[in-house]
């Protein structure tokens, strides 16, 4: 169960990360900038670590990117289902809701 959910997280960090480069931010800039450990934003981004709803809006903010853009990278579609409310997430909480579905929908995906 944690490597389905894993590989989600790992796809969330590639797409944070493939922003952050694609804008020429070094890892340690993008850091201060949203008020994280340097060792926290390199773990989001190779997926060893669970980025929560508030870090994923913050560093959407911050790079300048909408949430949907984060994951229809990170997704490839996949989640349709999930996907459709990205339109019109603009919080925190609503950012948490999604990932808790995509988590869920990416494990009953694998057990079925």
């Amino acid at each position: 169960m944690v490597q389905n959910t894993q590989s989600l997280d790992i796809r969330i960090g590639s797409s944070l990360r493939a922003a952050r480069e694609e804008r020429h931010l070094a890892v340690s800039t993008l850091a201060e900038q949203a008020q994280m450990d340097y060792d926290t934003l390199i773990a989001i981004e190779n997926g060893a670590e669970q980025a929560s709803a508030a870090q994923i809006f913050r560093l959407s903010k911050i790079l300048g990117i909408e949430l949907k853009q984060i994951f229809r990278n990170c997704c490839k579609m996949k989640h349709s289902r999930a996907i459709a409310p990205i339109q019109t997430l603009n919080t925190p909480d609503g950012i948490a809701a999604l990932v808790v579905r995509m988590r869920t929908d990416t494990l009953k995906t694998r057990a079925a």
